[in-house]
């Protein structure tokens, strides 16, 4: 805990331990040898294929939740100025600024810049455009996770890919037949065990590894659909009327002037 009254990085260090009991588990089954009796029954190398995939797709899956916590930080950051000081935020020549908390440069922060350039400019009723800016922050906040969802499903259909392979395989060895005598059925069962071990493997690389993405990036997602929430409501309930409220601060001197 903090002066700000929560924790820091919590969705980040929420998946710090997801990824400790994961390291776990590689490493345990690393200690049994499973990972090199995986790789060497697959001589199709998809195997290994779809376990370097995974482990690239975890960095991406650390970045994107080290950029989602610092964003929604901000968001707290944000809603404690606005519950603890009524003339929140200050609007300066570039935009609005919060003191106490200070609130860093995230995805809430260009919201509140992009919808007081477009008061700036048309200083006109109404919610300045929140919609449609809206829109475009929950696009650009959730890119990054569709390409992820893409990823965890191409991993699936390369497991089924092995699986067709093994088959293929396994079918090539019978249509070679040409006896039946003792030593060509010994070499047909081992051939067709081979294509069975490329089925079998590569199924399960590409079930295993699609089941830990999607549940990372179904946590991911979540959390960026509440904090697009926090986001609209932050600025309906206060953000809006702070900026009608700054807007006609500044008309007000003007007309003095000019009376």
């Amino acid at each position: 805990m903090n002066e700000l009254g929560f924790q820091r990085n919590r969705l980040f260090l929420v998946w710090l331990i997801w990824f400790g009991v994961l390291m776990f588990a590689v490493a345990f089954v690393w200690q049994r040898g499973l990972f090199g009796l995986l790789l060497e029954g697959d001589p199709s190398y998809l195997s290994g294929v779809i376990l370097s995939a995974f482990a690239v797709s975890n960095v991406h899956v650390a970045w994107r939740a080290f950029a989602l916590s610092r964003d929604i930080d901000a968001a707290r950051c944000a809603r404690r100025n606005f519950e603890t000081h009524a003339d929140a935020p200050l609007f300066a020549d570039g935009g609005p600024q919060f003191s106490n908390p200070a609130v860093p440069s995230s995805l809430i922060m260009r919201h509140f810049q992009n919808l007081f350039t477009r008061a700036e400019r048309e200083p006109a009723p109404g919610d300045f455009g929140q919609r449609e800016l809206l829109d475009a922050l929950t696009r650009r906040l959730q890119g990054g996770i569709h390409g992820g969802w893409l990823v965890a499903d191409t991993m699936l259909k390369l497991g089924l890919l092995g699986t067709v392979i093994g088959f293929i395989v396994m079918l090539g060895a019978i249509a070679s037949l040409e006896n039946y005598d003792l030593t060509t059925m010994q070499g047909l069962l081992t051939s067709m065990s081979g294509g069975m071990r490329i089925a079998l493997y590569t199924t399960l690389s590409g079930m295993i590894a699609a089941l830990l993405l999607a549940v990372q990036y179904q946590y991911l997602e979540r959390r960026a659909d509440g904090l697009i929430a926090d986001i609209e409501e932050l600025t309906a309930v206060y953000y809006v009327a702070a900026l009608h409220r700054h807007l006609r601060e500044r008309q007000t001197p003007a007309a003095t002037h000019a009376a």
